[in-house]
């Protein structure tokens, strides 16, 4: 997921759903080939981890939200934020509440969870073009 855009990668395709347009189609695949051409580079020092995980289910993002339905993320509740999160819909930088000094301490329990939905470090300080 990139967003709400669908990504599949293959071995001698990417398939692409959801693109707004032509050009947020072409944009979403050069983002993606420099992320792969980047993670190719480091694959020396990447570490595999065989270890199966499962995906946390909403209510647990849900937990770690600040709850005060601010609606900075552009949801009605924290709640609707966080199924949005679970699905790919939505980057976890768009908690303001979180990535402002107000929520600090709920910050690392967040990103904790969202790391486990497979959003990179990488994803939660990306601003939108």
């Amino acid at each position: 997921m990139d967003e709400y855009r669908l990504i599949s990668l293959y071995a001698q395709r990417i398939t692409l759903a959801k693109a707004d347009e032509l050009v947020d189609a072409w944009r979403t695949l050069e983002r993606i080939r420099c992320r792969v051409n980047e993670i190719w580079q480091r694959r020396g020092t990447i570490k595999p981890c065989y270890e199966l995980r499962k995906k946390p289910p909403a209510l647990e993002i849900y937990k770690r939200l600040p709850g005060t339905n601010c609606r900075a993320c552009g949801e009605k509740t924290c709640l609707a934020f966080a199924v949005r999160l679970w699905s790919g819909e939505a980057r976890p930088s768009l908690c303001a509440p979180i990535f402002s000094s107000n929520h600090e301490h709920l910050k690392a329990p967040f990103l904790e969870i969202c790391s486990s939905l497979g959003l990179s470090e990488l994803a939660f300080n990306e601003t939108d073009e």
